[in-house]
């Protein structure tokens, strides 16, 4: 769930639930009811989740998301790699994104023409 995909996201780049709960002006625990999916995200509160973690909204959505973590010398190299599926489907919405304002070019057109 979308819930999971932040909180992996978080952790990896070494966020609390607290220092995300302040950055969204809500309480840690109205943030951690997100992280459960308890709670129901809008478009909008998941932007600024995204802006926050500096992620692209579109990675909370791919379920191709994989983590790794590697341990040297004791300090931890986190890391995550997005599967090139994120990059198709970003592909993907572009593409309908630019079909669907031709049309709406289009229909804007015949209605200035009647």
């Amino acid at each position: 769930m979308i819930g999971d995909r932040i909180k992996r996201v978080r952790e990896i780049k070494g966020y609390s639930q607290e220092y995300l709960a302040d950055s969204l002006n809500i309480s840690q625990s109205a943030y951690s009811d997100l992280e459960n999916n308890k709670t129901k995200l809008g478009l909008n509160r998941l932007q600024k989740i995204a802006d926050a973690l500096d992620t692209d909204i579109i990675e909370f959505m791919s379920s191709n998301i994989t983590f790794s973590d590697n341990q040297k010398g004791g300090v931890a190299n986190n890391a995550y790699v997005i599967n090139q599926l994120s990059n198709q489907l970003k592909e993907q919405y572009e593409i309908r994104l630019k079909e669907k304002g031709d049309i709406i070019e289009m229909l804007k057109s015949q209605l200035l023409s009647k």
